[in-house]
């Protein structure tokens, strides 16, 4: 009994802790605390059971995929603008690898995976219901006003991330619903987290969901999957009538207006001014590459070596009351630059190997266990991380939290199902969504 016990307890502690680091995470920085606990659990595993990290495909692959975007951040420190601190940070990024390691090894039942993906199904809608509240009441749940008059940010508040964050989550919560509620259910969530996305004003965000759809119809393809045009007909239906609707409020109308009236003309300032001045960032940025091409100016040091090759009217500079420059943007908002400005050649190179690593995982064995709830948490690495578009950066404290979070939950979920679910299981998997 007390084996029972003791065993429901350890089923039960990934799904707890995985909610709560999801739950937490538009509350500043509180996500830390269960981070921090689940990278000691996932130490305490690896000096418990060596020979199981030796021999699991899913922690070589997770080690694999964090050595892509460790090793360059570590490369490029010897000559950072900020030694201390990028070191401090890159030693910090363990945290988070650490944390995949216990996800990796205590999330090795579908059951368990089937309670991760109901939990943030919930969480996620519930984002998504506090963003409707605060478009049509001018405040969410817990009364906070939204970041701006063009974006709601709902319950991440000063922080305008909601629609990235339901990037990360969006293929996850559909899947769970489909196999929780049914097609019904699949047919309200869609359409739901799409408007979500668009009312958010996060133009990278919406891009990213343009990809996910492309890359939903080469799934439907590659799987031979059976959808019901009604279901199709009516999503599009209900995200047509619905952007319709709130393309009137004011606020969005205007930041729609803004967006395409820049990207209309040949002009470069209404084109830089419409892209929120991101073509003088990835000036500043590229200027940065040519001088440091091999290592980079240094993890976590773009926004101090920013001001060195600014422009002097650059919008991104800030100064002190005496004219001096001190800082400028934080990073550059494009994954590729990002990686090249930070850590050169060597971070470039990372870069590309990563995309390997996941674009080969997809077709040795995504493709073929044809399984849902991996399936889902792909589709938020291929929003996330899909190099035609503006990205938040991966080294910052919550975007990387949230990276490696839905890192670790698809890799654990892949060679779970890969290795539990036997052939007469994955014949009957309800692909069929007629």
């Amino acid at each position: 009994m007390i084996a029972g016990l003791h065993r429901s307890s350890w089923m039960a502690l990934p799904v707890v802790l995985v909610a709560l680091t999801v739950f937490s995470q538009p509350f500043g920085v509180s996500f830390e605390l269960f981070t921090l606990i689940m990278a000691v659990l996932g130490i305490r595993l690896l000096i418990l059971n060596k020979d199981n990290f030796r021999g699991s495909l899913g922690v070589k692959f997770f080690t694999l995929l964090f050595a892509c975007f460790w090793i360059p951040a570590i490369l490029s420190l010897p000559d950072a603008y900020l030694f201390k601190k990028g070191a401090i940070d890159a030693l910090g990024m363990l945290r988070f690898y650490f944390a995949g390691v216990f996800i990796i090894h205590a999330a090795s039942s579908v059951k368990i995976h089937e309670s991760i993906a109901r939990v943030i199904a919930v969480i996620v809608i519930f984002w998504m219901v506090d963003a409707w509240i605060q478009l049509l009441f001018s405040v969410n749940l817990f009364g906070m006003e939204s970041y701006s008059p063009g974006r709601i940010s709902g319950v991440f508040g000063d922080d305008p991330v909601l629609g990235w964050m339901l990037v990360v989550y969006i293929g996850i919560a559909c899947v769970a619903v489909n196999q929780w509620v049914g097609k019904v259910g699949l047919l309200i969530i869609v359409p739901s987290l799409i408007a979500t996305i668009f009312i958010s004003g996060n133009r990278g965000a919406w891009l990213a969901v343009a990809w996910l759809l492309l890359f939903a119809v080469i799934i439907a393809v590659l799987w031979k999957v059976k959808i019901s045009k009604k279901i199709v007909l009516g999503s599009f239906l209900i995200v047509g009538l619905v952007i319709a609707g709130v393309s009137t409020h004011e606020g969005i109308k205007g930041r729609i207006a803004y967006t395409f009236q820049g990207l209309s003309t040949a002009d470069y300032a209404a084109l830089d001014r419409a892209t929120s001045y991101r073509l003088t960032l990835w000036g500043t940025a590229i200027n940065m590459m040519e001088d440091n091409w091999i290592n980079g100016v240094g993890f976590k040091s773009f926004r101090y070596a920013y001001p060195d090759y600014a422009q002097p009217d650059d919008i991104y500079v800030l100064r002190s009351p005496e004219g001096e420059q001190k800082r400028g943007a934080f990073h550059s908002h494009q994954i590729v630059i990002d990686a090249m400005a930070d850590t050169g050649l060597f971070g470039l190179l990372g870069l590309l190997a990563a995309f390997w690593l996941i674009f080969r995982r997809f077709f040795l064995q995504l493709v073929k266990i044809k399984q849902w709830i991996p399936l889902g948490y792909y589709c938020g690495l291929v929003g996330v991380l899909f190099p035609i578009n503006t990205h938040l950066s991966l080294y910052k404290a919550y975007w990387a939290q949230a990276f490696w979070l839905l890192a670790a939950l698809f890799i654990a979920s892949l060679f779970t199902y890969a290795s539990e679910i036997n052939d007469d299981t994955r014949s009957s998997s309800p692909l069929d969504v007629s």
